[in-house]
């Protein structure tokens, strides 16, 4: 029987931007952020419904009343959602079922990271598929990955709580995969040079900008140098949250300057079976 497996998780941070909005005096939005959405065989078998398709909704029915109630709420969509048309598949090149964020969706969760190492597992077919299922979401806001250039170049910007906001996400690693030439705009790909200019458009308009970073080692507990590197580069731009991914284990949270980073959410659900892979912050 397949089984799939989520976190076992380490509640440390629900109220995490308090500020001074600039025509509201105090302003305050709550934000929940958990890891990565990794879906293996294991979870989508055991989604499967009599009739056909898949509900994952039940695998996220104890978590949901400690997500919806917070104005914004993070994941990182790990595998593509390139549904059943494009063909399911598991590790080392994935694709999962649309239903997955649904699922999410339902839970409460209205933040969303599209930029990872399996971005491009599928290639150009996998990533038209999986903006196709994200476009027009509504109150869901996605970066990462873009349809075209003039898209990736768009700003994602939302209001909370009378409070303007943006949202950046990036990856440093692809797992030497590669976008068709001239399509770079498939999955955003960290540079101090693209951070440093997306950052100062973002503080135009934006009180709080918050980065979606995929870095790091795997099963890794401490931040690499290269992590430590981002972060003081990141937090030197005046970005206010960092939210890390991919080790798919915890890693420390810590203010670097003026900036909250989590270095690492670790996994939310998956079918890895070691403890150290089941254990997540949220």
């Amino acid at each position: 029987m397949n089984v799939f497996r989520t976190v076992r998780t380490l509640i440390l941070l629900l109220h995490l931007a308090c500020l001074q909005g600039p025509a509201h005096g105090a302003a305050r939005f709550s934000l929940a952020a958990v890891g990565d959405a990794l879906i293996h065989k294991g979870v989508y078998s055991a989604a499967v419904i009599k009739g056909g398709g898949y509900d994952f909704r039940p695998m996220l029915r104890l978590v949901k009343s400690r997500i919806s109630p917070h104005d914004v709420a993070f994941y990182n969509q790990e595998t593509i959602l390139g549904g059943t048309k494009l063909g399911l598949s598991t590790y080392p090149r994935f694709n999962s079922p649309r239903e997955v964020g649904d699922a999410f969706l339902d839970g409460g969760f209205n933040l969303v990271s599209l930029a990872n190492n399996h971005t491009l597992d599928r290639g150009e077919k996998g990533v038209l598929a999986s903006l196709e299922y994200w476009k027009d979401k509504k109150g869901v806001v996605t970066a990462g990955s873009s349809l075209t250039a003039e898209k990736e170049k768009e700003i994602r910007f939302f209001r909370v709580n009378g409070i303007s906001c943006a949202f950046l996400a990036y990856t440093t690693a692809t797992n030497g995969l590669k976008a068709p030439e001239g399509k770079g705009h498939y999955v955003s790909l960290y540079t101090p040079e693209k951070a440093r200019n997306d950052v100062a458009r973002a503080q135009k308009k934006a009180d709080v900008v918050i980065v979606s970073m995929h870095w790091g080692s795997e099963y890794v507990f401490a931040p690499t140098a290269e992590q430590k590197k981002i972060a003081e580069h990141l937090a030197s731009l005046g970005v206010s949250i960092v939210l890390g991914h991919h080790p798919h284990v915890v890693q420390p949270v810590a203010m670097v300057k003026s900036t909250l980073v989590v270095y690492s959410l670790g996994n939310f659900l998956s079918s890895q079976k070691e403890l150290h892979k089941l254990v997540g912050l949220l």
